[in-house]
């Protein structure tokens, strides 16, 4: 699956999902925008670090919508949403991505200084998630680098980033996030 993080404002952005044999799906505008790192990449990459496969991006690849992505193209009827519509995985992982999500992002900013290193609200979204600092660490690296490549973004310019297949389990639709 291909995922496509596009600066469509000065405040705002697009997450796009190309996946095989599903719909091609669309959030916009996405919530979270961040002018260093958006709320949604840092799901896809704290998703991918942890391998949660039923998260957000666990649920898109499996060819869910996360209850949240729309067709990029055409009408979105009844009978699309029968079929494509809402979760394709149990979203077991949805909540603990977003405790992730929190955890990592408040650690990055305390780690490039935009807030005070070590502060409360780190140590607590790093507890809420059930982390400890040095598992945090690990996700840091990837979270620096997507910064890095966000902020050059103008507007109308985007980042693609993979995730690979897993295998599928008999009786499930299920995705794997795999290396970059």
């Amino acid at each position: 699956m291909k995922v496509t993080f596009t600066r469509t404002g000065d405040r705002r952005y697009r997450v796009l999902a190309e996946r095989a044999g599903a719909p091609v799906v669309a959030i916009e505008p996405a919530p979270g925008f961040d002018a260093y790192l958006p709320h949604d990449l840092v799901h896809f990459l704290v998703e991918r670090h942890w391998r949660l496969q039923e998260g957000i991006f666990g649920d898109l690849s499996a060819g869910g919508t996360a209850g949240t992505f729309l067709p990029l193209e055409g009408t979105r009827d009844r009978r699309w949403a029968k079929k494509h519509g809402g979760l394709a995985t149990s979203g077991r992982d949805m909540d603990r991505s977003e405790a992730l999500a929190a955890a990592a992002f408040a650690a990055w900013q305390g780690h490039v200084g935009t807030v005070p290193a070590g502060s409360q609200y780190a140590r607590d979204t790093a507890r809420a998630a059930g982390v400890t600092p040095e598992e945090i660490a690990g996700v840091l690296p990837a979270l620096d680098e997507a910064s890095a490549r966000w902020r050059t973004l103008r507007v109308g310019e985007s980042m693609t980033l993979e995730l690979s297949p897993a295998p599928a389990r008999a009786g499930r639709r299920e995705g794997r996030m795999g290396p970059v």
